[in-house]
């Protein structure tokens, strides 16, 4: 007669193991989970449960297990090619976002390079009214030069006749002077 453990694993036990195995390799997730959610549920470590998957269980369920592979493969291409799209979509509105911001950006650029060539513009019309300016009154300087050089005393003759009438007033003064300076002596 053979004596049954108290706490062996019953085939309702391998049939959780191997349901709750299943559903994570379907969605994605580790093994390792699996075991640890079947651990709780039975009493039992993840270490007990791994084990017990390893020596006995995982060999029956091979067929479930290769279908749950394909089933995760085939759920993440889709979720790929969903989050492509997703992500394509995204990629164009962000696109499309940064070339309004973009066209914005340029026409305050458009806007202060127009304000700009309108002040140069009014300092140009500036400049060329001085310019002409300065022109007429060049004009006007040589023909007084021209003049000068026509007429009989050069601005050499005018500087001598000036000095000496200089000269002749400095004389003046310091003759006046000298007598006014003796009249106050004798007086």
């Amino acid at each position: 007669m053979s004596k049954t453990r108290s706490d062996a694993w019953s085939y309702h036990n391998d049939l959780t193991l191997a349901q709750t195995v299943i559903k994570h390799i379907t969605d994605g997730s580790t093994q390792l989970r699996a075991f640890q959610e079947v651990g709780e549920t039975l009493g039992r470590t993840a270490g007990a449960c791994g084990f017990r998957w390893n020596s006995n269980v995982r060999k029956k369920y091979a067929r479930e297990i290769r279908m749950a592979k394909v089933h995760r493969q085939d759920r993440k291409n889709v979720r790929k090619t969903q989050n492509d799209i997703g992500f394509k979509k995204q990629n164009q509105e962000l696109d499309i976002k940064i070339m309004i911001l973009s066209v914005k950006n340029l026409k305050k650029v458009y806007d202060k390079t127009q304000s700009q060539i309108k002040q140069l513009m009014i300092n140009l019309e500036k400049i060329d009214k001085t310019i002409s300016s300065l022109k007429v009154e060049r004009e006007k300087l040589i023909s007084l030069t021209n003049k000068k050089e026509d007429s009989p005393i050069t601005p050499n003759e005018d500087y001598q006749a000036l000095l000496s009438i200089v000269q002749h007033a400095n004389r003046l003064m310091n003759s006046n002077s000298k007598t006014n300076f003796k009249q106050e002596k004798i007086g």
